[in-house]
Parts: structure tokens; C-alpha cells; sequence
């Protein structure tokens, strides 16, 4: 086995000493306080909420 793999194997250690799977040249990853995109899916939910909020209203007033 040593003899089929053993070169591919090292190469791609070598490999990721040098560039880590996490490495992101020219920037640098931080978490935002302010997010610009709105989730779709929170938006759906909130809109689903508001309308049963107004039905919920008209039965009271009924």
C-alpha cells in the first residue's frame, strides 16, 4: 500500500502545511453586528405572523 499511496499521501500533507483548509488570503473573516440581507424565511414568518394578528383582532372585535 506504502508503495501506491505513500507518495500522493505526503504530497497533500505537505500540501496543507503550507495552506490550511481554512485560509482566506487577502481578507480576514469577522462576525457583523448589522447584517444587510434579511432572511426570506424570518420575513415569511413575519408576515405570517401580522396576519394572524389581524384575523386574530377581527374575531375579537366580531
Amino acid at each position: 500500500m506504502l508503495s501506491r499511496w505513500g507518495a500522493s499521501e505526503i504530497t497533500f500533507k505537505h500540501i496543507k502545511e503550507r495552506h490550511p483548509y481554512h485560509y482566506h488570503p487577502g481578507f480576514g473573516l469577522a462576525e457583523s453586528e448589522r447584517q444587510d440581507i434579511a432572511n426570506p424565511a424570518v420575513k415569511a414568518i413575519e408576515q405570517q405572523t401580522q396576519i394572524g394578528k389581524t384575523q386574530l383582532g377581527r374575531l375579537y372585535k366580531q
